[in-house]
């Protein structure tokens, strides 16, 4: 297991000697500028990133198989992250800018898409903001950020571990097992953001605003009690409708279905 940061080395050679157990041994290797990497006794060197694929096979001394591993971001530590306010600048630092943009990304892609991140990594000149993001890299926090929200190093992807499983020749019949650890973490991860969920229900429940959330065709998939009131209907007539059968002024679903980003619009339904 190879990594340029000491502290995701070995929690990424934890995660691999939790996933195969007695299957393997994961030895964990720090990528350092003036040393080569002795492979004489490996099979295969997973690294945690794809950007230092290049910088591996310059210092391996014979031909061995690289696996760059998929992470995704740790679904557990993501409340205190949600709960910043809309376009707060903020910076997510990590060892370097291609993993820095690429947690990024993967944050938008869950939905974590109201904070304006700035990437930044050591030696990259940005300046130290009030907070700070970061995935198991607080030791890389610039001075003069006052706060550091640390959402834990991103896990190994399943399909990383089902590679790895692969180029080693291991037993098949011990991948269904495999399988079921990280299923396992996954209903857990599920459970965990079901709850969320439920909280934030409740709390839209006791507001007197009248709030739905759509999808991009523009069908309910959430409303609560007071929305549905406002507009004359029964709450649970609302779930699965389209929002153009329930509100016919054309002006306000041209907002509402309109691909461009748009708030703080006051408009008039049914006075």
């Amino acid at each position: 297991m190879v990594s340029l940061d000491h502290f995701a080395n070995h929690f990424l050679a934890q995660q691999l000697l939790d996933a195969f157990g007695n299957e393997v041994e994961v030895v964990p290797i720090l990528l350092e500028e003036d040393k080569m990497i002795d492979v004489r006794d490996l099979n295969l060197i997973v690294c945690s990133s794809k950007i230092i694929v290049e910088k591996i096979e310059k210092k391996v001394n014979k031909n061995i198989p690289i696996i760059p591993v998929r992470r995704s971001i740790n679904l557990n530590k993501l409340s205190e992250l949600v709960s910043l306010d809309t376009g707060e600048k903020v910076l997510l630092v990590s060892n370097h800018l291609y993993a820095a943009e690429e947690t990024i990304s993967h944050l938008r892609k869950i939905g974590v898409d109201h904070i304006d991140f700035i990437p930044y990594y050591p030696g990259s000149g940005v300046k130290a903001l009030d907070i700070a993001v970061t995935t198991g890299g607080s030791h890389l926090v610039p001075e003069g950020v006052k706060n550091i929200i640390d959402i834990g190093i991103r896990v190994i992807d399943i399909s990383s571990i089902v590679e790895i499983f692969i180029k080693l020749n291991l037993p098949m019949e011990n991948l269904s097992l495999i399988s079921a650890k990280y299923t396992k973490e996954m209903i857990r991860l599920t459970k965990y953001n079901s709850e969320t969920n439920k909280i934030l229900k409740a709390m839209f429940e006791v507001t007197n605003d009248g709030i739905a959330a759509l999808d991009v065709s523009g069908n309910i998939f959430f409303c609560n009690q007071q929305f549905a009131e406002y507009l004359g209907y029964k709450h649970s007539q609302m779930i699965s409708k389209n929002i153009v059968e329930v509100i016919m002024d054309r002006a306000i679903i041209d907002i509402i279905l309109e691909s461009s980003h748009r708030s703080n619009e006051f408009l008039e339904i049914k006075n």
